[in-house]
């Protein structure tokens, strides 16, 4: 009866999935609201009779007054309320969860211009309406997702797995921008940049955020990954405060890794210092220049202070630079391998570093998925939209992650992440 009073024509339709089935139930998925509303439907809802609205026909049952009412007509009503809760608005927009958009119409009801005592029982409806407008905006498909190597992307035995590999390669060809974000300098990641064998493009922040560089792809070596490299930017430590690390280091006995372009220059006075240039070595595959003296006339993108205690040395360092014995200004970082404190110029780390790139590819933080796992990590995994940290990853990464993987870097912690992101629909996935 209802479908004839407001089609004449009687047009058949079909009930939308989630049509109300009692009074003052809004629809509860936005599309069975569109759909009734588009093929003229209505529906029957109890009314208060000083309620200012106009009769389109009705009927008495028992004691129960029932009037039709146009779902057109209620849903330009909603619409003029709830364009009033600015509350409302804003929480939509960040995707708050139902029961907060909730509280926030129940306090913010009778704000509504014009507000009479009339239309104080609609705001009944417009939680149902909130739930409806906020679900869809569950996960956001992230366009780029960026890797820290050492302790996550890579293996225990610094290599990429084949599974790792097939799955980069297929979230490339869906069209997720893929770059590398490591503390690693040029040379140490030419073999994975060439192993990688993507279609596009490889962005890679190095040296913790200082350089970035673009990788034209495929590369059939490293040799190819070396001379076909883009500059994007470089952030250098100011010579000074270089000179002011060298020395600090040399009154502490610390050998000093000195980064300017694709060379690594050392300055080895024992055995213990040689121990550590070869450990590194086997680490990155990087090889070194030995000096009598460190080029301070270069600027270096960042230096490294070789220690088996990174924890002392760190703290020391910091004292240092409350004391004003080091430039205050230097960014100063655990490494991930517990054998060296990084130092880079001032406002520089992989998370700076990342965001630059971002900003040069007109991508914002929010569209990314980052993984990390070291002290290092802990900036680009916090800023990034989605930071995940390793299982295997330490504990100042996992308290900024919105989530941990399930498994280590030596159990493909990485792939397997990936493949549920996809299945949540945060990154596109193979039809």
């Amino acid at each position: 009866m209802s479908q004839a009073s407001l089609n004449l024509d009687c047009e058949r339709m079909r009930t939308a999935e989630d049509t109300p089935c009692g009074p003052f139930h809004v629809l509860e998925r936005r599309h069975g609201l569109a759909e009734t509303i588009e093929r003229g439907g209505g529906v029957l809802a109890n009314t208060l009779a000083s309620w200012p609205v106009p009769r389109r026909g009705g009927c008495t049952a028992g004691n129960c007054n029932v009037t039709l009412f146009h779902v057109t007509y209620i849903g330009s009503r909603l619409v003029r309320i709830a364009s009033n809760l600015s509350c409302l608005q804003r929480a939509l927009s960040q995707s708050t969860p139902a029961c907060t958009l909730q509280r926030a119409i129940h306090r913010n009801h009778c704000t509504a211009a014009p507000c009479s005592k009339h239309m104080v029982r609609l705001h009944a409806l417009l939680p149902s309406i909130a739930m409806a407008l906020a679900a869809p905006a569950k996960h956001t498909m992230k366009k780029l997702v960026a890797f820290d190597l050492d302790g996550t992307l890579l293996n225990p035995e610094h290599r990429l797995t084949q599974p790792t590999l097939d799955k980069l390669r297929e979230l490339d060809g869906l069209g997720v921008s893929i770059v590398f974000a490591t503390g690693r300098s040029a040379p140490a990641v030419y073999e994975h940049v060439a192993a990688l064998g993507i279609q596009n493009t490889l962005p890679c922040v190095l040296y913790n955020g200082a350089v970035c560089y673009a990788f034209p792809q495929p590369c059939a070596d490293a040799a190819e990954a070396s001379a076909r490299k883009e500059e994007l930017f470089s952030l250098g430590i100011d010579l000074a405060d270089a000179a002011a690390v060298c020395a600090f280091a040399a009154e502490r006995d610390l050998l000093v890794q000195y980064y300017v372009g694709d060379h690594i220059y050392v300055r080895p006075t024992c055995d213990e210092h040689r121990d550590l240039v070869r450990r590194y070595h086997e680490l990155t595959g990087a090889s070194h220049t030995t000096v009598d003296e460190y080029p301070l006339t270069e600027s270096p993108a960042k230096m490294l202070l070789m220690t088996d205690d990174p924890d002392g040395v760190l703290s020391t360092v910091r004292e240092a630079q409350a004391s004003g014995a080091l430039p205050s200004g230097l960014a100063s970082i655990r490494g991930s391998p517990p054998f060296f404190v990084e130092m880079l110029g001032t406002g520089v780390y992989k998370g700076s570093g990342l965001a630059k790139l971002c900003e040069r590819r007109g991508v914002a933080m929010a569209d990314v998925v980052a993984f990390g796992d070291g002290e290092n990590d802990v900036e680009f995994v916090r800023d990034a939209g989605l930071g995940v940290a390793m299982k295997n990853g330490r504990d100042a990464v996992k308290q900024v992650a919105k989530r941990v993987t399930a498994r280590t870097n030596a159990e493909d912690g990485v792939a397997h992440e990936l493949s549920m992101l996809q299945a949540e629909g945060v990154l596109p996935q193979r039809n």
